[in-house]
């Protein structure tokens, strides 16, 4: 895709989180050009949290990181009349889903409070269907989600 971002002055792309534009970069690239869904991963994500390098998930925190990406999300809400034409709800569920698990399991009151200044109500209870929903189905994503229509296209 070439470098058409510069020159668009796109809203969501500037006011959403600096530290991490991951989503709003995604969602960008769905709106320009032709797309392939390749049946294979061609890339591997790799979290980890080394004190000696300065990558993101050793400067922040769960609760940080998990802000990042709703204020990504929630930029491209607000600032973009397209963004009804893409459904994000699973998308985000298994972005959130990492950071929240983690920040759960310290068992750290504030901590699991703040989620909720963080994330939307709607997110939240969409969330805990969402883990109600696994444990339904042995921890398998269920088969009427994996559609590829209900992932990131609106039908």
């Amino acid at each position: 895709m070439r470098n058409t971002f510069k020159l668009d002055k796109v809203d969501y792309l500037y006011n959403a989180s600096k530290n991490n534009e991951e989503v709003q970069i995604i969602y960008y690239t769905l709106n320009k050009g032709k797309k392939a869904i390749l049946p294979e991963a061609l890339y591997a994500y790799c979290y980890r949290v080394d004190v000696k390098n300065s990558n993101y998930c050793s400067q922040h925190s769960n609760l940080e990181m998990l802000s990042d990406y709703a204020k990504g999300f929630y930029a491209i809400e607000k600032f973009d009349e397209d963004a009804s034409k893409y459904n994000f709800s699973i998308a985000k569920l298994k972005r959130y889903e990492s950071y929240i698990d983690r920040i759960l399991e310290t068992r750290d009151l504030r901590q699991i409070i703040q989620i909720t200044k963080v994330l939307k109500w709607t997110d939240i209870w969409n969330f805990i269907g969402y883990k109600l929903l696994l444990k339904l189905n042995h921890y398998k994503m269920p088969e009427f989600l994996i559609k590829k229509q209900r992932l990131i296209k609106n039908i």
